[in-house]
C-alpha cells in the first residue's frame, strides 16, 4: 500500500454492524466502492454514559419521602446504572487508524451528520 492510500484511510467513516460490551469492541461496514467492513475495532473509553446498548432496564437513584395511601407512592430506591458510551448497530461512526499497513483500528465515537 503506498503512502497516499495509507493517508487517505487514516481517518473513516462507517456504519456500525456489531459491539461486543465485553472486550469494548465494534465491527464497521465503510461507505466505499468495496463495502470494506473492518476486524474488531477498540471504542475508546468516554465519559460516563446511562446506555441502552445492552437492552438493561434504564434506572435511577431516588430515595422518596414515606408515602401516604397507595402503596406505589411508599419510599422506594432505584439503582443508578452508568456505563461508558458504545455505538449501537447501525450507529454513523468515525474511525482512525494508526498509519502502518494493517493496522489497529479505534472507535472515536458516534458521527450525526447535520440534517
Amino acid at each position: 500500500m503506498d503512502e497516499t492510500n495509507v493517508l487517505q484511510n487514516l481517518v473513516r467513516v462507517g456504519t456500525v454492524t456489531a459491539v461486543d460490551p465485553g472486550s469494548r469492541t465494534a465491527r464497521v461496514l465503510f461507505e466505499s466502492s468495496d463495502e470494506m467492513s473492518s476486524e474488531w475495532l477498540a471504542v475508546l473509553d468516554s465519559h460516563p454514559h446511562i446506555p441502552d446498548y445492552d437492552g438493561e432496564p434504564q434506572r435511577t437513584e431516588f430515595e422518596g419521602p414515606d408515602g401516604e395511601g397507595a402503596a406505589e407512592f411508599e419510599k422506594h430506591k432505584h439503582d443508578l446504572v452508568i456505563k461508558p458510551w458504545l455505538p449501537n448497530v447501525g450507529d454513523r461512526v468515525v474511525t482512525l487508524f494508526l498509519p502502518v499497513e494493517n493496522a489497529h483500528g479505534f472507535v472515536l465515537g458516534a458521527y450525526q451528520p447535520w440534517q
